[in-house]
């Protein structure tokens, strides 16, 4: 369904970020949080999952939409990431990472 965003502002890495408003989700008994946002660098859109461990949180997948190739790519910054968050994280890519139009 479609989902409210507010603004972040410009972040330190260059990415101008928008995040889910507070959205947490339980997947396969862990909590997640996502963040969206556009990355002027990499010319494109990206959707990533964080893990919710306490206090900490660190990225573990995105979704990528590229500007410049029109593709979508997911990658993975560790290894044994559940199945249900890869495909929880891959249809709000497409809901939420459209392709911009071109002049």
């Amino acid at each position: 369904g479609a989902l409210d965003f507010f603004q972040l502002g410009l972040a330190t890495d260059k990415r101008y970020s928008l995040s889910f408003n507070g959205k947490i989700v339980n997947i396969a008994g862990s909590k997640y949080s996502f963040t969206r946002g556009s990355d002027v660098v990499r010319d494109g859109m990206f959707l990533e999952a964080e893990l919710l461990e306490g206090e900490k949180r660190r990225a573990i997948a995105e979704v990528f939409y590229s500007d410049d190739t029109g593709k979508f790519v997911v990658s993975c910054f560790e290894e044994n990431i559940p199945m249900e968050l890869i495909e929880y994280l891959v249809a709000e890519g497409r809901q939420c990472l459209p392709p911009s139009a071109k002049p």
